[in-house]
């Protein structure tokens, strides 16, 4: 049922697989769907249509992540194990990989540029030259583990380590705000 734009489904799992994967059934109406997923970002990231009374794998890739989810932007989906990751929506050919992040996570500004956080640092990356571009950085932002997801809100860049060690950066235009 839809309610402020939330769907609101229940679920029966239907079976538990290996590696963490299980099997749902989700009834709505009188269709029944068949969902697959896990709970570990470890193994495949599955890209998955479901339309009324019909669902659909479109592609299935071994471009993965442990901890960051994935990013979806004009096509792409970008996503960080080590590297930062650009996967094509369409068929999820890798079409580019670049930078160290260890178990980053990464978000897409107003104006299409990606913020990446990870192993300490922040790098601003534009992807619209078609290759891993890095535009800035900032190294040293915390010494732990980046697994918590970065965020951007009224130009202040929040970022936070593992440990809980929370660091706020501000990238408003000189003047404007506080």
């Amino acid at each position: 049922m839809a309610k402020d734009g939330v769907i609101e489904v229940e679920a029966v799992v239907k079976a538990a697989l290996p590696n963490a994967m299980f099997r749902l059934e989700i009834e709505m109406g009188e269709t029944k769907h068949e969902i697959l997923g896990h709970i570990s970002g470890k193994m495949r990231r599955h890209y998955i249509r479901i339309t009324p009374g019909d669902h659909v794998r479109k592609w299935q890739t071994g471009h993965h992540a442990l901890v960051s989810t994935p990013v979806v932007h004009a096509g792409r989906a970008y996503v960080i194990f080590r590297k930062l990751q650009c996967v094509d929506m369409a068929g999820g050919k890798l079409l580019w990989r670049g930078g160290d992040f260890g178990h980053g996570s990464c978000l897409v500004t107003g104006d299409g540029k990606l913020i990446v956080f990870g192993n300490g640092k922040l790098v601003l990356i534009d992807p619209a030259a078609g290759k891993y571009s890095q535009l800035s950085r900032v190294s040293g932002i915390v010494d732990g583990t980046c697994y918590p997801q970065v965020a951007l809100s009224d130009g202040v860049i929040a970022c936070k380590d593992r440990a809980g060690t929370l660091v706020c950066l501000s990238v408003r235009a000189r003047g404007r705000g506080k």
